[in-house]
């Protein structure tokens, strides 16, 4: 038996259960002579029965030992020595049950009979004793049972001990029961371990379930902020525009004010609308770096949390302080924030001025109006329109697609380096989880040698 025995001994230290002391025990039980424990009620029969065994049995160990934990004990064989006047209570139908004595032999001794009485009495006594209590009790079981006296020297119940006793196969049955009691222990021993790496392998699961989608978010979003860099230029362009009908309705009201008020009032919206044109081509690429980056950080942090669930440890990445390369785009951004649109500021002011009076005169201008000597302000507004059109437009729409060319290029290598981290950390994750969870394999060898056992 010193197979299984080493067996067991290598998977409880691989699973991290403590058996070193049991084991020893079933050694020597192995390795030692016949364990015969004798039990029942302590009175001076069970004392009496041990001392007849041990004289009988000079090769084997006889033991004492109450009915309570009898079974978790080591034995080969073991005598009960049951009291005629209260034969097999709880406690000792317990002890004879099957999955007590499992596969170790059990024998079962009525001790004081002599107490029920002599002679004829004492003989109704024992056939009462066998029809109510011993033969429905122990027939189904498989067991025989003898009947002792102190002066009775029972024949049968010697042979049948010390058969068993010299029987070659004697260890098996206790050595069998004492290895399959420590490997429930350690199976007991595994199951808030069980309950953990299935929670770790749920999570495992979770994070490679959120691989994909996390890559493909991350892609989806580098695209998404290439098309919003381009339009962010090309919004304050058109609101530039659009600046020509309102600048002209402010030429008119000027005109017709007998151009007191300053010119500088008509054209300032204008050179405010420019100034942010020119204000979003110097940030767009350095905000949209930083919203992207500021996206890709949250799919990071999102990885990193369910890392921490697992109580692994990832180097994180992070795009701080990582600005994109302008180089692509600095020539066409220069080409637009160098253009001036002084030229059609200065055609259209000439443009109004030809309407404006040659002094204050305010009966000049009242007839001037009346006549409407004044321009038309749709034709004006489309000048300024082309004029500007002319200036900004081709440099903007350059601009624009040099900065989403460029966007596109740099956040997908961004998203890119997202999905390769996401994919390294969670196969690092999934190691370190296979790592903390290798006595698995041991508590797989551990079901299977009890089930052989």
């Amino acid at each position: 038996m010193s197979g299984p025995v080493d067996e067991l001994a290598d998977v409880t230290a691989r699973v991290g259960f403590e058996a070193g002391a049991e084991l020893t025990a079933i050694r020597d039980l192995a390795a030692g002579p016949p364990v015969v424990l004798v039990t029942g009620p302590p009175r001076d029969d069970r004392a009496e029965l041990a001392a007849w065994l041990t004289e009988i049995l000079p090769k084997a160990t006889v033991r004492v030992g109450d009915v309570a934990g009898a079974d978790t004990e080591l034995w080969d064989v073991l005598v009960l020595g049951s009291a005629a006047d209260r034969l097999l209570p709880a406690d000792e139908q317990a002890i004879l049950s099957a999955p007590a004595r499992d596969a170790r032999t059990v024998l079962v001794a009525v001790t004081g009979a002599h107490r029920l009485g002599a002679g004829p009495e004492l003989a109704a006594a024992r056939a009462e004793l066998e029809r109510l209590r011993l033969r429905p009790y122990l027939t189904p079981l498989g067991l025989r049972w003898w009947f002792l006296d102190p002066a009775v020297t029972d024949e049968g119940l010697a042979a049948a001990v010390t058969e068993r006793c010299g029987a070659g196969d004697v260890h098996n049955g206790g050595v069998r029961v004492a290895l399959r009691r420590v490997g429930r222990a350690a199976k007991a021993h595994c199951a808030p371990r069980l309950e953990e790496r299935r929670r770790d392998l749920d999570l495992l699961d979770s994070m490679r379930q959120q691989l994909g989608p996390a890559a493909d978010e991350a892609r989806e979003r580098a695209r998404i902020r290439a098309m919003a860099a381009e339009d962010e230029l090309r919004e304050p362009v058109e609101r530039l525009y659009e600046q020509a009908i309102p600048a002209c309705e402010r030429a008119l009201t000027w005109l017709g004010s007998g151009c007191i008020t300053p010119w500088e009032d008509v054209v300032h919206p204008l050179k405010k609308s420019w100034e942010a044109v020119l204000d979003d081509a110097r940030q767009t690429l350095g905000r949209n770096a930083a919203e992207l980056h500021e996206d890709l950080d949250r799919t990071v942090q999102a990885q990193l949390r369910r890392a921490g669930q697992l109580g692994v440890e990832v180097e994180p990445l992070s795009f701080t302080g990582r600005p994109w390369p302008d180089a692509a785009v600095a020539e066409p951004l220069d080409r637009l924030i160098g253009a001036d649109i002084e030229a059609a500021l200065s055609r259209f002011a000439r443009d109004v001025g030809k309407f404006a009076p040659p002094d204050d005169d305010r009966k000049r201008v009242s007839q001037m109006v009346r006549r409407h000597d004044v321009p038309d302000p749709d034709r004006l507004a489309a000048g300024l329109d082309r004029d500007l059109r002319a200036i900004v437009q081709g440099r903007a729409g350059d601009a624009a697609r040099a900065i989403r060319s460029l966007v596109e290029t740099e956040g997908s290598a961004d998203s890119a380096a997202v999905a390769d981290w996401l994919e390294s950390t969670t196969e690092a994750a999934a190691g370190a989880v296979e790592e903390r969870h290798r006595w698995h394999a041991a508590y797989l060898e551990l079901l299977d040698l009890l089930d052989r056992l």
